[in-house]
């Protein structure tokens, strides 16, 4: 019984038993083994199927590009050199399918189409989609209005005109008008009528798809927070429609944005004036109280912090004025951080002042700094107290171990020298000169010289002086 049994969608036709083959000679002869092909080893490719989906990205897109429906510039490389410069009339004849139609009828399909981009946020190019109806609108009302079939007046506004002209008429002719009647003097033909009437709703249509856009437009432009374009945008919606409130609000929300909120507020007021009631509107006003009262807080204060400044700055000037105490600013201060002259209590000039210092060791290149050097301490309570108080880290430092064989000298404003008593106060020190000596970038400085090298100091500075006169 065999394994595997086949079973037919139609039986078999029963046939007579095959008769006994005859016995040949060569059926006698052993049989031959057919030649043998050999196979290859490992896995082979597939022959390309040409009804598979596409594997080659690459390949697609420039397959796609040859597509006349999708193809941006004619293909060199299946065109000659002239065919390929030439216009290429099968594309410009598939870019002008989408202006086919009326003019309303094209602005309403790009508008359709932008209105699908913005839907799968596709801001860009709902902004290209919606930049073509308006321009679409723009080019039939010029269209329009050089063949002088716009009309500002409705037609039945032409009527009662050409009316009223003729009544002037018959008036100044010496008649009283009164046998002037609308319908009998003044007739409109039927077909001035159906041109004028067409003619504004061909006008109204367009100004609705053109206010649409640009209020959609307006909001693509918000999205991608091209603050700007939704400002422009928006002031042209409410040259259509004064009315249109998505207008107000779009552009208040983008000039919150810039942080223009005195503006916002203005075009805030303007909503809400034609829609009181308006829920967004009356929402982005409570939004917008908050950030005016922010904005508020803000300046009151930061104007608070410049008047303090300026109070402190003059309590300083008087301060240094009641001391007899000279001093400037040059081009190029040094940086100090917050390091700097000020008084114990900034608005008290008859506080303690204090003043940032550099203690110079010309003998030796180096130096230290002192943060707030007070005015009622000496130098020898500052320098020989504290700065000196520890060993100097340098070669030659020791040098300046004992405070009594240092020398303390300052500059004059003149370029001179003037020797510091050691256990004079610092504020008589600056203000005991006669005006000779002057802080200079709020820095006071201080020359420490070893009593030994201070005839060579001095004779080395004299030098340098005259050399700088020259």
């Amino acid at each position: 019984m065999p394994i595997i049994e086949e079973i037919y969608d139609d039986p078999p036709t029963p046939s007579p038993p095959p008769r006994a083959p005859r016995p040949t000679a060569a059926a006698a002869a052993p049989p031959q083994t057919p030649p043998t092909t050999a196979l290859p080893i490992g896995p082979t490719k597939p022959p390309p199927n040409p009804n598979a989906p596409f594997t080659d990205p690459e390949k697609f897109l420039s397959d796609l590009a040859r597509t006349p429906l999708f193809m941006q510039a004619p293909d060199p490389a299946t065109m000659g050199a002239d065919a390929a410069s030439a216009e290429n009339d099968m594309i410009e004849a598939l870019k002008a399918l989408a202006y086919e139609g009326e003019p309303d009828e094209v602005a309403q399909n790009f508008r359709n189409q932008g209105n699908e981009c913005f839907r799968a946020k596709g801001y860009r190019d709902a902004i290209e989609f919606y930049g073509k109806a308006v321009l679409v609108v723009e080019g039939e009302r010029r269209k329009l209005w050089e063949e002088g079939r716009v009309r500002h007046r409705s037609a039945e506004d032409e009527r009662v005109r050409r009316w009223a002209e003729e009544r002037k008429r018959v008036v100044k002719e010496g008649g009283d008008g009164k046998e002037v009647g609308l319908e009998e003097v003044v007739r409109l033909t039927k077909e001035e009528l159906e041109t004028k009437v067409r003619s504004v709703d061909v006008e109204k249509k367009l100004r609705d798809i053109e206010e649409a856009c640009l209020a959609n437009r307006a909001q693509c432009n918000l999205e991608l927070k091209n603050y700007r374009k939704v400002l422009n945008d928006c002031a042209q919606v409410l040259r259509l429609n004064p009315a249109n409130i998505k207008a107000y609000y779009r552009s208040t929300l983008a000039l919150i944005s810039l942080q223009k909120y005195l503006e916002a507020q203005d075009s805030l007021s303007l909503g809400l004036a034609k829609a009181p009631e308006n829920a967004p509107l009356l929402a982005l006003q409570k939004k917008l109280d908050v950030l005016l009262k922010a904005q508020r807080d803000a300046e009151e204060k930061a104007q608070a912090e410049k008047l303090l400044k300026e109070k402190k700055k003059y309590t300083l000037k008087l301060a240094l004025r009641e001391r007899g105490i000279r001093a400037r600013m040059t081009d190029q201060p040094p940086e100090l951080e917050d390091a700097e002259i000020r008084l114990e209590d900034p608005l008290d000039s008859k506080s303690t002042l204090s003043f940032p210092a550099v203690v110079l060791y010309p003998c030796h290149l180096q130096s230290d700094f002192v943060k707030a050097f007070d005015e009622s301490l000496t130098c020898e309570d500052v320098i020989g107290g504290m700065v000196l108080a520890e060993p100097l880290g340098w070669e030659g430092g020791e040098e300046y171990r004992d405070w009594k064989k240092l020398e303390v000298y300052m500059e004059t404003r003149t370029g001179g020298l003037v020797k510091v008593g050691k256990k004079v106060p610092l504020g008589d020190v600056l203000g005991g000169t006669d005006g000779k000596l002057e802080v200079v970038d709020q820095l006071v400085k201080f020359f420490v010289i070893p009593r030994g090298r201070r005839d060579e100091w001095i004779e080395d500075w004299k030098k340098k002086r005259m050399l700088k006169g020259r």
